[in-house]
């Protein structure tokens, strides 16, 4: 016959109940949440980071692979009219048309294909793909060594919220000005919000980042990767060099567009 088990005692229930406990205050302090707190990015500031940005990395990658085509309704329709892009998609072909992609570049520049404004459009959407690449790839492929909780993402959220309130100048300068006059502000309003959005979100947290940043443990620096060695010099001057002519470039077109630069070669072309 099977025999019945003995109840078990009230001393026993209360122990294991202590250890449940103990076990569960053990795995919310233990190192490993601890290392997760302190490697990635808060969740929140990850998904505001990639809604904002991922809005206008859309109609960045728009502007450079399909540049005129409407993708953000009669809104979009009407910021193109007003920036004159319609001309340059083409759907008649069907999948041969050139559709304002790379394809739609000719090789002779004349007042009829307009190959210039079609240049300036191209080259105005990769440089806006690539200030939102600079926020999303840090948070989509996050790199091993790289610590929110040690401040390792501060200097790349602080150049974006510099960026960001460059960006919402610019259009808040032209959207109280030509933009509303001629009904195409309602699309860049947008990308005013979404931009003020991110940069509330992102100086929010970059602000509670300081009170809470922890230092690191020491580290060595290798024989040669110190900041005076000759690769981390070569770098420095090469990076100073092409960025700086870039930014130099960069503020001409926007605060004195079409100025011409004497000393940079074939400029006025």
């Amino acid at each position: 016959e099977a025999k019945a088990e003995p109840a078990p005692s009230p001393a026993s229930s209360k122990s294991t109940d202590d250890d449940k406990t103990q076990l569960s205050t053990a795995a919310a302090t233990s190192p490993v949440k601890d290392d997760v707190n302190d490697h990635l990015p808060p969740i929140f500031l990850v998904f505001t980071v990639l809604a904002c940005s991922g809005f206008l990395f859309m109609y960045s990658f728009r502007d450079v692979f399909a540049t005129g085509r409407t993708i953000g309704g009669f809104r979009d329709h009407a910021y193109l009219s007003f920036t004159n892009s319609l001309v340059f998609f083409n759907n008649e072909k069907g999948w041969k048309s050139t559709q304002g992609g790379l394809s739609a570049v000719s090789q002779v520049t004349t007042d009829a294909n307009n190959m210039g404004g079609l240049f300036v459009r191209k080259i105005g959407g990769a440089a806006s793909l690539v200030v939102q690449l600079q926020k999303l790839l840090p948070l989509l492929f996050h790199p091993i060594n790289a610590r929110w909780r040690y401040g390792h993402f501060r200097p790349l959220f602080a150049t974006a919220i510099v960026t960001n309130l460059m960006l919402v100048a610019f259009y808040g300068m032209y959207i109280l000005d030509d933009l509303q006059a001629a009904g195409a502000d309602e699309l860049p309003k947008l990308f005013v919000a979404a931009l003020s959005v991110e940069t509330v979100v992102m100086l929010a947290y970059l602000m509670q980042s300081r009170k809470n940043t922890k230092r690191g443990p020491a580290v060595a620096m290798e024989a040669g990767k110190t900041p005076t060695s000759v690769v981390s010099r070569i770098v420095a001057r090469t990076t100073v060099l092409v960025s700086g002519m870039v930014a130099l470039l960069a503020g001409r077109d926007l605060f004195f567009p079409g100025t011409i630069l004497n000393f940079i070669p074939r400029d006025d072309i």
